[in-house]
């Protein structure tokens, strides 16, 4: 795996194998659980999945909205995920200690 950050792709962009995946992050740290610091992170994940819309995916390449892991953006991310499957963006939450959960769209009835 090589991972390099370049400039207008996505805020992590790394080759696996013969694929790509291009990662766009918002949120930063998290240090309060008060109501008015937690709804920015539900409005980064949309600005993760919006600018993940507007670049072009290549062929082979996974695009990741990646926010940090709080109630809030749980519940966003669950909302979100069919859609953004959809569209081909997955989307990926961090929590304090570093550990990386997909998002799982539901499976179509």
């Amino acid at each position: 795996m090589e991972i390099a950050l370049q400039s207008g792709l996505g805020d992590v962009v790394c080759a696996i194998g013969a694929g790509r995946t291009i990662a766009e992050a918002k949120g930063g740290v998290v240090n309060s659980r008060h109501a008015g610091q937690l709804s920015p992170l539900r409005k980064g994940l949309c600005e993760a999945v919006g600018q993940l819309l507007g670049s072009p995916l290549p062929d082979g390449t996974r695009q990741v909205a990646v926010v940090p892991d709080t109630p809030a953006t749980r519940a966003q991310a669950g909302k979100m995920a069919p859609r953004c499957r959809k569209a081909g963006i997955d989307i990926a939450l961090v929590d304090a200690e570093g550990r990386v959960t997909d998002v799982e769209a539901p499976a179509p009835p």
